[in-house]
């Protein structure tokens, strides 16, 4: 009895025969047989999370990886294009969504640890036929229940549920690293395309002065009309390349305004037709490090750390459950005043009841059992694709080191043969001048140190490509900024990121759960 009811006496003396004798006699009975199932009550394993991790990377230069990792190559452009993308891309806004529902299960399944309570009021006119004035009753009252979580059932779904939320928060910051290497990915192949364009219109130039000359050469009678007519099909050949990569520069700008939030051909891309220097390779350090920064590697723990809570959870299903319920009241007959709208005694007479329930599972034709089964295989699962993810992180640098690598030398061997072959196309030219060779070996030649010239355009910009891949795979989380917009109000202003539930919400890596 949450209240004694006053003003009430005993007629007879006698001890009253209350709920609350009654009660006294089966709390130790229910003591006693929650004890006993407590002590055969199992609890899931702990899960490994760590793993086999190679001691370093095969490269490592001296640059400080960071998270901002665009701000690396020095180009004042692409840090707005990325700054633009991570405030307006739609796919952003979505995943600041997910993360505000998970946020909001959290807290919904955060409030099962505690008793809800409600409040209740009823009037109620009673008309009876004959009497001269209706009886009228009024009542207010609270009731209360909660369940006792004996064996850890509420907490682990909580915590599940909060963990989840974590996890949420690890794949917006995933997000948002993926999407600005998508919008640092497009812009250089936009760059590179108009660079390719740009050389594409002086080889046209050239092309068709040496057609000019070869014109002359044949009217003079000193080249043969074959001559002019190749030299024609490479002119011909290189406003088809032209036409091209215009096209390319338009299908790449469409491509960065949807990156940008923006409408394709509603957008102008700022102007830069020359590809950056490669910054300073970064240091790699060792694996176990770089999984701690890794964002889809810290989501991919925590979702092994949820499902595991819910593994617990349901094993804890499975066992004896109580429930309390309270309900504390008043009640009082129509007013003493006729000109009272409430009675005056309505808070003078107070009654309470407290009550308790024991449930304990006896057959559910192995409903429970199957839940057990499907929470361990999720787990499974979990632990599989979080292996996967940090065997992908630790790829992904390799891959990026030994592109990077590839490329360099790719570079600087056509650099090599550009030279060289300018060398001989100036030899041949002399030579077909002097008649002493023929012009379609001058057109090799120049038809070489064009492709070349092509070539090495490409083979900076995939080189570019492998240093962006890297400085992506080394980096940490990047959290945009807060969308505006009904929806987000819940979260924080200042830092445009959810705000953990307590202080020990910081992902953790490579411990066990």
């Amino acid at each position: 009895m949450l209240h004694p009811s006053r003003g009430r006496a005993n007629p007879k003396g006698r001890a009253p025969h209350s709920r609350t004798s009654a009660h006294r006699r089966f709390v130790p009975a229910l003591a006693g047989l929650v004890v006993l199932a407590a002590g055969c009550s199992p609890a899931p394993e702990p899960v490994d999370t760590r793993g086999e991790l190679p001691d370093a990377f095969s490269r490592s230069g001296e640059a400080e990886p960071v998270d901002r990792w665009w701000r690396s190559f020095d180009d004042p452009k692409l840090t707005d294009l990325v700054t633009m993308a991570l405030a307006d891309r739609p796919q952003i806004q979505a995943t600041w969504a997910r993360l505000l529902q998970a946020e909001a299960v959290g807290g919904r399944t955060r409030a099962d640890r505690f008793p809800s309570v409600d409040g209740t009021g009823e009037a109620r006119v009673d008309d009876r036929s004959g009497q001269d004035e209706a009886e009228r009753t009024y009542s207010l009252g609270l009731s209360a229940s909660y369940e006792l979580d004996l064996w850890g059932r509420i907490d682990a779904t909580a915590d599940a549920a909060r963990l989840d939320a974590r996890a949420s928060r690890q794949q917006l910051r995933a997000a948002a690293l993926t999407l600005s290497g998508e919008v640092a990915d497009a812009w250089y192949r936009l760059v590179a395309q108009r660079a390719r364009l740009n050389l594409l219109r002086r080889q046209l130039e050239t092309n068709q002065k040496v057609e000019t000359v070869v014109n002359v050469r044949v009217r003079q009678g000193q080249a043969a009309l074959a001559d002019l007519l190749r030299q024609r099909e490479l002119v011909e050949r290189t406003r088809e390349q032209i036409a091209t990569a215009e096209g390319e520069v338009r299908l790449i700008a469409n491509e960065l305004a949807v990156l940008l939030g923006r409408a394709a051909g509603e957008w102008t891309p700022p102007r830069r037709r020359s590809l950056p220097g490669v910054p300073s390779l970064p240091d790699t350090g060792v694996p176990a490090d770089l999984l701690g920064r890794r964002p889809d590697v810290q989501e991919a723990v925590l979702r092994v750390k949820a499902a595991d809570k819910r593994v617990a959870a349901a094993i804890a299903d499975r066992f004896p459950r109580i429930d309390l319920t309270g309900s504390l009241t008043t009640q009082a007959k129509r007013p003493t005043s006729p000109m009272a709208t409430v009675p005056a005694n309505l808070f003078s007479i107070w009654l309470g009841n407290l009550a308790s329930q024991l449930t304990v599972p006896l057959f559910d034709a192995g409903r429970r059992a199957a839940e057990v089964d499907r929470t361990q295989a999720v787990l499974a699962e979990r632990v599989a694709q979080f292996r996967d993810t940090a065997l992908t992180a630790i790829r992904e640098v390799e891959d990026a080191l030994a592109r990077d690598r590839q490329q360099r030398r790719r570079v600087e061997r056509l650099r090599r043969q550009i030279e060289l072959a300018q060398q001989s196309l100036e030899r041949l030219r002399g030579r077909y001048v002097n008649g002493n060779t023929d012009f379609l070996d001058v057109l090799d030649a120049l038809t070489r140190v064009q492709d070349l010239e092509r070539d090495l355009i490409d083979a900076r910009r995939r080189r570019l490509a492998a240093r962006i891949a890297l400085a992506r795979a080394l980096a940490g989380g990047v959290t945009p900024p807060r969308p505006n917009g009904r929806g987000f109000d819940s979260v924080d202003m200042t830092t445009g990121a959810a705000q953990p539930r307590n202080s020990n919400d910081a992902p953790d890596v490579g411990d066990s759960t």
